[in-house]
């Protein structure tokens, strides 16, 4: 497989926190309209009841169990080195005993003695806003800010559910922030996106066969052994391996950056 066909050099993303567009009514007039406005609702829709139904799938059997004493390390987040995080989406919404996962993680940082520097969104805007279904609310940057750390730094890549649609250098500067974060600055790095599954699972692979020096098997096996919950897609699996393949030709991934940008 050939490096372009896996890691595209598509152009520059925003890696910024957009805003979920407002609610608006259907387009009178033309009916090409109408019928696009209808498509993009009903993809909408269909994202909606996805990302809620893979949600519970994937929290409420993790909680229960971990209550009924029938598993142990199905975790919201998971250390997978000292200072790197690999973590779903967390919940700010307190339920009982559990919810407001980032009081949570602020209370285990302390006692670690650690100060998250880095987080690391690996998922669509709309995502991180619960799709405007107001029942629970996301860890946005805003709550990053508030309950963890008013400094920290917030990395945005959108990318969708499953997918690895993300060009090489977006990810070749989110890298680059992981490893400013944790190997200069000694901070902890979060990183997630819906379930931290699979797209967070390509972001962490990438960072742990470049600055973290490792084969990408060696990675593989470790982020499994300390998530054990992941399942990433073979494009995300595909991209991961890649990423690895071309960033070996490169000093460093702001050199890579560089010369990417350069060509």
């Amino acid at each position: 497989m050939s490096s372009p066909n896996c890691c595209p050099d598509d152009g520059p993303v925003d890696m910024q926190p957009r805003k979920v567009d407002e609610m608006r009514s259907p387009p009178a007039g033309d009916s090409d309209d109408v019928v696009d406005y209808m498509q993009q609702a009903l993809t909408s829709a269909r994202k909606a009841a996805y990302f809620w139904g893979s949600l519970t799938a994937t929290v409420v059997p993790g909680y229960f169990g971990r209550k009924m004493g029938l598993v142990q390390d199905f975790l919201h987040w998971n250390f997978i080195t000292d200072r790197c995080i690999l973590g779903a989406l967390p919940v700010v919404t307190k339920f009982g005993d559990s919810g407001n996962h980032l009081v949570q993680l602020a209370g285990q940082l302390r006692t670690k003695d650690q100060e998250l520097g880095l987080v690391v969104a690996c998922m669509e805007e709309i995502e991180i806003q619960g799709f405007g279904v107001p029942v629970i609310t996301f860890a946005d940057e805003t709550a990053w800010r508030q309950y963890v750390n008013p400094d920290v730094e917030y990395c945005h890549v959108p990318l969708e559910d499953a997918t690895a649609d993300v060009s090489f250098d977006v990810v070749v500067s989110a890298v680059e922030q992981i490893y400013q974060c944790v190997n200069v600055r000694k901070e902890t790095a979060y990183i997630h996106c819906k379930a931290g599954k699979g797209r967070s699972w390509m972001m962490v692979m990438c960072y742990l066969t470049t600055y973290g020096n490792m084969k990408y098997a060696d990675a593989e096996n470790l982020v499994r052994a300390n998530r054990p919950q992941v399942s990433p897609s073979q494009p995300q699996r595909d991209f991961a391996m890649c990423f690895a393949q071309r960033m070996k030709a490169c000093k460093n991934a702001a050199s890579c950056l560089t010369r990417s940008q350069n060509v």
